[in-house]
């Protein structure tokens, strides 16, 4: 004779199976909210991530190839100093910088190189010198460079707080890339550079003179010339006037005017500069709506000398 369940085994196992069921269901709809919120907070990380690098790459050039002009305290040079005039060039320190406090974002100003430079390894022959090259470039927009010959940047014989711009010429190869070279030189150009905005000192004899010509010498460096570099907020029509953090920089070699607009680097709630004894701490703060969940992400970055 078969028996089959009773009706207090079946209702057992029905609220059993449902207790399952309620738990399995709980914990999806969980697991998904973590999911979505986790996806929303990735996806923001994803549409700053580019703005974050390009912000990161202009901070990295900070103080990259700025004389300084600092007669009274050279050491100084090297040191983080903060002033307020936004013009001044070459200013006392490599690291000069500019803060200006603001809400909800501050402003930062400061200088450094956004092209290439050289080294100049030996001279050839009567005329080239050859040289390794880091994007060298003798494109008009291009060729200005300050020259270093040991600590000291060249300057004007009449005025030595004014850097002398130089240009190149009979460059072999624009633009090259030295970071995978394991030669001591990629490239060779003109012995001489000129000078664009002033003269420098020469000795013919015991006659001391002016000239606008540099004879290069092995251990020269080229870099260059600095642009002023200003990050700041505004409002971006091309993301319905939504606040981005912005990027301008200014060419301080007049002579050849490379100035660049300004750029949107990344939509920003606020942005703040802190400025220590040894480089800046920044902070941004980044939200974004989907109907009515915000998401905010607070992205740090020390930028230290």
């Amino acid at each position: 004779m078969k028996k089959g369940f009773t009706i207090i085994e079946f209702l057992s196992a029905v609220m059993i199976s449902l207790i399952i069921m309620a738990s399995v269901v709980g914990i999806y709809t969980i697991a998904n909210r973590v999911f979505l919120v986790n996806k929303e907070l990735t996806l923001l990380k994803e549409s700053t991530k580019e703005g974050i690098y390009g912000l990161e790459w202009f901070f990295q050039r900070w103080g990259v190839g700025v004389p300084c002009v600092n007669p009274n305290n050279p050491a100084n040079c090297a040191m983080v100093q903060v002033g307020t005039n936004q013009n001044i060039y070459p200013p006392p320190s490599a690291l000069y910088i500019v803060r200006i406090a603001g809400t909800p974002c501050d402003e930062v100003i400061f200088y450094g190189s956004l092209g290439g430079m050289a080294f100049v390894d030996s001279v050839l022959g009567l005329d080239r010198v050859s040289i390794m090259s880091c994007r060298l470039s003798s494109n008009p927009q291009q060729n200005c460079y300050h020259i270093w010959r040991g600590a000291r940047v060249f300057t004007d014989i009449n005025n030595p707080n004014a850097a002398l711009v130089f240009s190149i010429s009979n460059l072999s190869g624009e633009n090259l890339d030295c970071s995978r070279e394991t030669q001591r030189t990629n490239a060779n150009m003109g012995l001489v550079a000129i000078a664009r905005n002033g003269q420098l000192e020469t000795w013919v004899g015991n006659r001391r003179e002016s000239t606008d010509r540099l004879v290069l010498e092995p251990g020269d460096l080229l870099v260059r010339v600095p642009h002023r570099i200003r990050i700041y907020c505004s409002t971006n029509p091309q993301d319905n006037n939504n606040r981005w953090l912005y990027v301008q920089s200014t060419d301080m070699a007049g002579e050849c005017g490379n100035n660049e607009n300004p750029v949107p680097l990344v939509r920003v709630d606020s942005f703040r500069a802190q400025i220590t004894d040894n480089g800046l701490l920044v902070d941004l703060l980044v939200r974004e709506q989907s109907g009515t969940e915000v998401r905010s992400l607070n992205i740090q970055r020390f930028y230290g000398r």
